[in-house]
């Protein structure tokens, strides 16, 4: 880059101050009689009003000395154009004011004036040589409104001169339009020219263009802030053969300042050694160590031979850096939608260091595309310095990327306190890919590789001269590139996967290591392998049990790490096995734990001298356990509703009965009474008592038993349709009646977040006798059942299910004593205390499990049986109706005392991995309290219409069950 780019401004200072006594001197011989404004020579504090009346000034404003004074120029048709003399020259704390329509002209200074001025800028045209359009000492305030302008065309002119803290606000167009003249190679131009500490705004509408060569867009010192979010185009020479070629930035910047392009910002430089912007230290002008900061959201391009998109230079004296600015800093951040390009040279350049120039620590952060002159050209080079390139999952790179500098003959080299560093890095939920190129080299001279961030990055390709120590310290980098240079540390919660072959391999307390993708592949390591005491080794197992592997070179350190095996969501088919971590050079130590997600079954490392594989043995009493309470809650579930059912039958026989009774005992005994003959009634008493009737109920019911400390219990809701046939004769003394039934069942037993349904065929015998106040009634009944089971795992997606079917038997018997006719309570009165007992067993046949691989369950032929026994009391009695019903409602109250298996074992195992399992049901409620209560309604002596409710409550058991029902006599 040429080294004459700052010495021009004493030179243009000697020059301008000339011309300035000249123009003065020649302002105050135009005849003032021809000015348009109020007065041409105001005095401090004073308002000079420029109408448009009489056409343009031709005079000016002149009051170098005034301070305070403000001048108004107003259009349409008016304006100040002076020719060789300046347009306004004020002192300070000037107040100016121009319409787009009134422009302000002159062949010299269009307006000058002191420190502290404050301007609202229609037009200011000037098109001297060598002179400023504006020139302003500290402290400007310019508002340039849109659709004005600020024009220098004369060869080296300014558009804008500003000293110390000016704040500038371009709405309209800025122009340098003059071309620099050979012969005066001192007289330079800039567009925009401040000093320390500007503000410089660009709106949408505004447009900064220079044009000539050497002359820059926008200039300014230390610690000032620039947004573009309109364009800065600067234009020249783009070969850099021409003899005046052009070096012309679009924006330049001294140290501490702030460059930022907004999204709809351009910033273009098409000389040829041009850059867009260019972040630059002086010698003298060090106030911290900040070179500069940029961020960039629209496009930063240049065109020219070299010129670059983003220059960065640090210049020093021959006696060295200043005192404690040894390496200033620089910050570039390209965001998502953000260009920075060259299309002849580079990218982002840092210009090498020399005697004259300091290494700068430069820091790039990319989320947007940054491009060299070609694919295989150079995209970003840092040179000297602690450099970092920082990639985001948006970012584009064309181009090679350097991270030090070059020798003469292309080579990387770097200082011996260099280090500069290559960052992937990402937000939570984000996922990158870098490609490594065998073939062309995308990242030189970067002796350190970092992820950070929270997000995925992926590596792929392959790199045979990448060397780095690398360093893992957030969220996941997925190795799929062959990368043997690089040395990988894994930070604390960081996350190495993948396929790749990297160079070392060193996880820290709490990294995790996950060789292979999803389960499946090798990780490869050319040199050691660390699992530190707390890290952790993830091997993912395929469905095959098949392990993802890690395999070394060296030695495999182990020290005290923690393996944790993961299963695919797709569940095993085999029993997990094989080598998966292996070490050329011999595995030294033992893994400190062992976790899996493998319900029942643990995995337990098998060590040789140069591998580790898998094996597998039934779970430690403190692992984890799928539910497979199921299988012995079903059982007990099919118990009570069987006890429920059979109870259901054998009142049949009782409710029977007291139809039976009074239709066939009570004209045996009390024909006489009923006033009709005693040959005539017992004919017709036999014929009602052989008399055959047909019944059908309808129930629902549900029983819940509560968990235990081992079991779920169970919820279980049933659904049936029962009918049944008998007939009534009188038997001993009594009646007598026989009954057989059959019916359907449905029963939906939920335990946790498992289950079964059951669907039982039944069929049944029923009987009772009553004679005198005595009765007896029984019944028994079979059922075959088919069961699908559902066993629900932890692990999202798995489920596991079976299919069977089981016998059930039953049995009931009750006896009673009445004890109404004893105590005068009349013939349509009961009030009996009765003694039950109730029966149930059921024997399942064994099943197998499928939709589980290796951790589907088995289980043989199995039995359990359950008993009630009760004593309690009934009551009943009838109405008679006028319109030929009868109503009879009855109650009853009863204690149950459970026996048998009232806590259902299963003995279950899985076969592949030979563990066995003895699972217990919540033990059901010993001791119960029965209610019961119903009605039935007969309509003159054929048909018979009940309801009735019965329920059982003990200790964790609740169980209440309706029916309906009717009944028909033939």
């Amino acid at each position: 880059m040429p080294s004459h780019q700052r010495s021009f401004w004493s030179k243009a200072r000697r020059t301008t101050s000339v011309l300035a006594i000249a123009a003065v001197l020649g302002g105050w011989a135009l005849d003032r009689a021809l000015a348009a404004c109020s007065d041409n020579t105001p005095d401090s504090g004073d308002t000079v009003l420029c109408s448009p009346a009489g056409g343009p000034d031709t005079t000016g404003v002149n009051a170098p000395a005034a301070s305070n004074v403000t001048v108004e120029v107003s259009g349409p048709g008016g304006g100040i154009q002076t020719g060789s003399a300046q347009a306004i020259y004020l002192g300070d704390s000037a107040t100016i004011r121009t319409d787009n329509d009134a422009p302000v002209e002159s062949g010299y200074y269009a307006v000058q004036v002191g420190d502290d001025a404050n301007i609202t800028a229609g037009n200011i045209l000037s098109s001297g040589k060598g002179v400023n359009a504006l020139r302003a000492g500290d402290r400007l305030t310019l508002l340039l409104q849109e659709g004005g302008s600020i024009v220098a065309s004369g060869s080296g002119g300014t558009g804008i001169f500003a000293g110390d803290d000016a704040d500038l606000t371009i709405s309209g167009a800025v122009r340098t339009t003059g071309i620099r003249d050979p012969d005066e190679i001192g007289i330079i131009g800039a567009t925009i020219f401040t000093r320390d500490r500007a503000r410089i705004v660009v709106t949408e509408t505004g447009s900064v263009e220079g044009s000539g060569s050497g002359a820059p867009g926008i200039t300014a010192w230390r610690d000032s802030s620039i947004r573009v979010d309109g364009s800065v185009v600067t234009r020249g020479d783009s070969d850099v053969g021409e003899e005046f070629a052009s070096y012309s930035n679009a924006i330049e910047v001294s140290q501490g300042s702030t460059v930022v392009i907004g999204e709809s910002g351009v910033v273009q430089a098409f000389g040829a050694q041009a850059n867009a912007v260019a972040l630059q230290g002086n010698v003298d002008s060090y106030s911290s160590s900040l070179l500069g900061r940029m961020m960039v959201a629209g496009r930063v391009e240049a065109f020219g031979d070299m010129g670059a998109g983003i220059f960065v230079s640090a210049a020093q004296s021959f006696f060295g850096p200043p005192p404690g600015v040894d390496h200033p800093q620089a910050f570039i951040d390209v965001g998502e939608g953000g260009v920075v390009s060259s299309e002849r040279f580079i990218g982002i350049y840092e210009e090498p260091t020399s005697l004259r120039r300091l290494p700068v620590d430069t820091t790039v952060r990319l989320a947007g595309t940054v491009s060299g002159s070609a694919s295989d050209g150079i995209a970003v080079f840092l040179g000297a310095g602690d450099d970092q390139l920082i990639l985001l999952p948006t970012y584009s790179l064309i181009g090679v990327s350097i991270g030090s500098e070059l020798d003469t003959e292309g080579n990387v080299t770097n200082g011996p306190d260099e280090i500069d560093r290559f960052v992937l890095d990402g937000a939570a939920g984000t996922e990158g890919r870098f490609a490594f190129n065998q073939d062309e080299e995308q990242i030189l001279g970067f002796e350190e590789f970092r992820k950070t961030g929270a997000g995925r990055w992926i590596l792929d390709g392959n790199s045979s001269d990448f060397t780095a120590s690398g360093e893992v310290t957030a969220g996941e980098l997925v190795v799929d590139a062959d990368i043997a240079g690089l040395d990988i540390y894994v930070a604390p919660d960081a996350v190495l996967s993948g396929t790749g072959r990297v160079g070392s391999l060193y996880a820290d307390e709490d990294g995790i290591v996950a060789p292979g993708d999803n389960g499946r592949g090798t990780l490869r390591v050319a040199g050691d392998v660390d699992v530190s005491q707390g890290s952790i080794l993830v091997i993912g197992l395929d469905g095959d049990g098949t392990p993802a592997r890690l395999d070394a070179e060296g030695i495999a350190w182990i020290e005290d790490g923690v393996l944790e095996v993961s299963v695919s969501p797709q569940g095993l088919s085999q029993v997990p096995s094989g080598v998966f971590l292996s070490a050329g050079g011999g595995v030294d130590g033992r893994f400190g734990s062992v976790w899996d997600d493998i319900p029942d079954l643990d995995v337990v490392p098998i060590h040789t001298p140069n591998d580790v594989s898998l094996g597998i043995t039934k779970g430690a009493a403190n692992g984890t356990f799928s539910n497979k309470d199921v299988y012995p809650e079903t059982l007990s579930a099919l118990l009570e509703t069987d006890l429920s059912f059979i109870r259901s039958l054998r009142s049949h026989g009782r409710q029977d009965l007291a139809g039976a009774t009074a239709a066939a005992v009570a004209p045996l005994a009390f024909a006489k009474e009923a006033g009709a003959s005693g040959s005539g009634a017992e004919v017709g008493s036999a014929n009602l008592a052989n008399a055959p009737r047909a019944w059908i109920d309808g129930m629902a019911s549900g029983i819940e038993v509560d968990a235990s400390d081992d079991s779920n219990g169970f919820d279980a809701r049933t659904r049936g349709l029962v009918a049944g046939l008998d007939i009534a004769s009188a038997v001993g003394g009594g009646v007598l009646v026989l009954g057989i039934a059959g019916g359907y069942t449905h029963v939906d037993v939920d335990v946790g977040a498992s289950g079964a349904d059951v669907d039982i065929g039944r069929i049944g015998l029923y009987a009772g006798w009553e004679g005198g106040p005595w009765g007896l009634t029984g019944a028994l009944a079979y059922g075959r059942a088919g069961i699908d089971t559902s066993r629900a795992f932890d692990i999202s997606g798995w489920a596991a299910t079976s299919d069977t079917s089981a016998d059930l038997f039953s049995g009931s018997l009750a006896a009673s004593y009445n004890l109404a006719p004893g105590l005068g309570l009349g013939p349509q009165t009961v009030l009996a205390p009765q003694a039950t007992l109730d029966l149930a067993s059921i024997h399942r046949d064994g099943f197998d499990e499928s939709g589980a691989g290796i951790l589907g369950l088995s289980g043989d032929d199995e039995s359990a049986s359950r008993g009630l026994a009760g004593i309690g009391v009934l009551l009943r009695t009838r109405f008679e109706t006028g319109a030929g019903w009868s109503a009879s409602p009855e109650a009853s109250i009863a204690y149950q005392r459970g026996f048998g298996d009232r806590s259902v074992e299963s003995q279950l195992a899985i076969a592949l991995a030979g563990a066995s399992f003895n699972e217990t049901a919540a033990a059901t409620a010993r001791d119960r309290l029965a209610v019961g209560a119903g009605v039935s309604f007969k309509s003159g002596g054929a048909l018979l219409a009940t309801v009735r409710y019965d329920g059982a409550f003990g200790s964790g058991l609740n169980s209440q069950t309706g029916s309906v029902g009717l009944m028909y006599r033939f």
